[in-house]
């Protein structure tokens, strides 16, 4: 089968480059750093770890609300409110460690991320879309320098991705997807790249999905002072140009509390708005960055 060559290439490759690049000279990357913490903790029983980014947006206003998948249940013209409330929840389980090589492991991991019309009265304050996005991924450390970009990590793995909702709100994928993760000085990096895996026609409710989400995400951090400087960019080019970006800020604000405000320009905010354009900045509070 074509993708079960093309992984095997891949680990070939990743074998090889592993032998033949010398070791990156320059201090540790604050991803480095945080690759060590976990492994530290990993061994412990009952040990679970933060995934991606934990946070609640208590304010979320968005410029254009998608009012489309709501109309025909007597809300109205234009039942969904400017302001709601947007959180993330995000938790990886290790599985299995040092399989091939020390320091790499097997790993499960749960995400999920909810907007919420908390504000809403009028229509009982639903919850608008919640995204349900388990993960199955194996992760490997690799150190290895490209003129000034420096290898830290590569992993691959499985996602699925879905709104739990019945017909025609159901918003639904699975991917393939690879990780590479990097720094140029002290710029963290990571570039995940993905394949999906295609469904039957009569079952996909969201045929042109890679149209709006493309094949890629790229993010990069800069943390200065406990400030964290965060832009994510989601190119997509089937059918058009299509894009997403978004700005992070998390700075101190007490104990492991940080405030965070995020900003996003763009398509696939959400399952259900995947191809509607979406502008919304939101402030709120953040448990754990990527870094």
């Amino acid at each position: 089968m074509a993708i079960v060559r093309w992984a095997v290439a891949a680990w070939l490759a990743c074998v090889v480059t592993t032998a033949v690049c010398a070791a990156a000279t320059q201090p540790e990357s604050l991803l480095e750093q945080r690759y060590a913490q976990e492994r530290q903790l990993e061994h412990a029983p009952f040990v679970i770890l933060p995934h991606k980014p934990n946070y609640i947006l208590l304010g979320s206003y968005n410029t254009r609300p998608n009012q489309a998948p709501w109309q025909g249940f007597g809300y109205g013209a234009k039942p969904v409110q400017h302001s709601e409330i947007k959180f993330q929840l995000s938790i990886k389980i290790p599985l299995m460690h040092d399989l091939f090589r020390s320091g790499d492991g097997l790993y499960a991991a749960y995400t999920q991320k909810t907007f919420w019309q908390a504000y809403n009265k009028r229509i009982s304050s639903p919850f608008r879309d919640t995204n349900y996005n388990p993960e199955l991924f194996y992760r490997t450390p690799f150190s290895a320098q490209i003129s000034a970009l420096s290898l830290h990590a590569l992993a691959v793995g499985f996602e699925h991705e879905s709104n739990g909702r019945a017909d025609p709100l159901s918003r639904s994928w699975n991917r393939i997807y690879g990780v590479a993760s990097s720094s140029v000085g002290d710029i963290n990096l990571m570039l995940k790249l993905w394949w999906r895996i295609p469904e039957p026609a009569a079952k996909d409710n969201n045929p042109d999905i890679l149209n709006y989400l493309g094949n890629s995400e790229l993010y990069g951090y800069y943390k200065r002072d406990g400030h964290t400087f965060g832009v994510m960019f989601r190119p997509a080019w089937r059918g058009g140009f299509k894009s997403a970006v978004q700005l992070d800020w998390s700075f101190p604000l007490f104990g492991n509390v940080q405030g965070y405000v995020q900003w996003f320009n763009g398509y696939g905010e959400s399952l259900i708005d995947y191809n509607h354009y979406n502008n919304t900045i939101g402030i709120g509070v953040m448990l754990n960055n990527w870094l």
